[in-house]
């Protein structure tokens, strides 16, 4: 894989090669450190809808255990991440907004989708959209955390701490792979 987002996962395009390449989801975009609150909850919205698409569509196209387990922790995860999002922005009014960073970050999820469907070598490529998608959610996730607000910066770090470590296991993953 070239330089990659996946998760998040989230954004590739699938050479004639049957590989996966990706690019930043925020690349080319400057992320405002003070945009509107509910502009960064709704970034985190699609985000974990995307985290959640992608596990899913590996649970389908997969019979090696290990990325089911996998699969199924990211989809857990995201799905419990969804839920707090939301409940948070009920709990602070706030309407979630679709900025155009998080426009582009549901596209790029949908494509992403597609494009490892259709991959032959789906296991390989998964593994590596994950490993890139999780480093680039973790940039991303340390720009969102300027927000004045501190119950969101709170959700954001939170956010953070399960990524990392679904980066640390898709290493693993992606290693165990390569044997």
């Amino acid at each position: 894989m070239k330089k990659t987002f996946g998760l998040l996962a989230l954004s590739a395009a699938l050479l004639t090669t049957g590989c996966v390449t990706h690019e930043p989801f925020f690349q080319g975009t400057n992320v405002n450190i003070n945009k509107n609150q509910g502009d960064i909850l709704g970034t985190l919205v699609v985000f974990n809808k995307n985290e959640i698409g992608l596990a899913r569509l590996a649970r389908t196209k997969t019979h090696n255990p290990m990325v089911r387990s996998y699969a199924h922790m990211i989809a857990a995860d995201h799905s419990a991440n969804l839920q707090a999002t939301e409940a948070l922005a009920q709990k602070l009014d706030l309407p979630l907004h679709k900025d155009a960073q998080a426009m582009n970050l549901q596209s790029r999820g949908h494509k992403e989708w597609q494009e490892l469907n259709r991959s032959n070598h789906f296991n390989r490529d998964f593994a590596e959209a994950m490993v890139k998608g999780h480093e680039d959610a973790l940039s991303l996730l340390e720009h969102l955390s300027h927000t004045n607000n501190p119950a969101i910066r709170q959700h954001i770090m939170n956010t953070r701490a399960h990524v990392l470590v679904h980066l640390q296991k898709a290493q693993i993953l992606q290693k165990e792979l390569a044997r």
